[in-house]
Order: structure tokens, then C-alpha cells, then sequence
């Protein structure tokens, strides 16, 4: 919704594509808390109004996080995915291997080979990639 609680449908698309893109890094305050790098053939975002619409091609993503708000190791390549939000409820269809698992403020997320859940602020359900959840904050 618009800041005045107005839906603007017929506002200008918010877009952004990466083809191919490349990314490697570290993060967090004083020291490095986490490690993510990530490599893939296409990223498109695009928003309008509440909806938000993604769609990756051929990408690969590895990280691992260890602070006091979270421990995870995580890996993932992924064959194609489109993915998409609307308010709370998020939806995605794809092909991927995801692996690892993750503990911290926010829930716990666990997945092997793209099936598993994740549950805390936000609840989902995938398998193979393909994925439900939804937002409780």
C-alpha cells in the first residue's frame, strides 16, 4: 500500500536485473560475524504497489554466520526459481538443493536438498525448492 493506505497499481514497476552477477563477502560489526558468497546467470526483482515478483536463473550461494544472534551454514545451488509476495504470504517455484540449518533470534530453519521448514518470525514449508510461507511480524 501507498503511505496514505491507498493501493497504487498503476505506479511505475520497481526493478532491478543482474546478469550475470557475482558476490563475496563478509559482514558484521567489529570482527566479521558471517561469510556469503554467491554466483549466478540472472536476478530480477520487481515491485508494484504490495506485490513483489522475483525470477533467478542458474545460481549457486554458500554462507555461514556465528554471532549472538544467529549460528547458520547454509548452501544452495538452484536451477531456476520465480518467486513472489504479496503483504505476509510469500510463494516460490523452483528447482534447488538447498542445505544446512540456522538458529537464532529470528527461528530455526533446517533444509536438506531444498526440502525442510523454517519456523519463528517467519513459517515455511518447501520441498525441492518449491516453497510456502508466510511473515508473523
Amino acid at each position: 500500500m501507498g503511505s496514505n493506505g491507498v493501493n497504487h497499481y498503476d505506479e511505475e514497476p520497481d526493478f532491478s536485473a543482474e546478469h550475470p552477477y557475482f558476490g563475496i563477502g563478509t559482514y558484521g560489526t567489529s570482527k566479521p560475524d558471517g561469510f556469503t558468497a554467491q554466483i549466478g546467470l540472472g536476478n530480477t526483482k520487481q515491485l508494484v504497489g504490495d506485490v513483489e515478483v522475483e525470477r533467478k536463473l542458474a545460481n549457486a550461494k554458500i554462507g555461514h554466520e556465528f554471532s549472538l544472534k544467529k549460528v547458520s551454514a547454509m548452501a544452495d545451488a538452484e536451477l531456476m526459481s520465480v518467486s513472489g509476495k504479496v503483504g505476509p504470504v510469500d510463494a516460490k517455484v523452483g528447482l534447488s538443493v538447498k542445505t544446512g540449518a540456522a538458529i537464532g533470534t529470528d527461528g530455526l530453519e533446517a533444509k536438506v536438498l531444498g526440502t525442510g521448514f523454517t519456523l519463528g518470525k517467519r513459517i515455511s514449508v518447501s520441498f525441492l525448492g518449491s516453497e510456502i510461507g508466510f511473515s508473523l511480524f
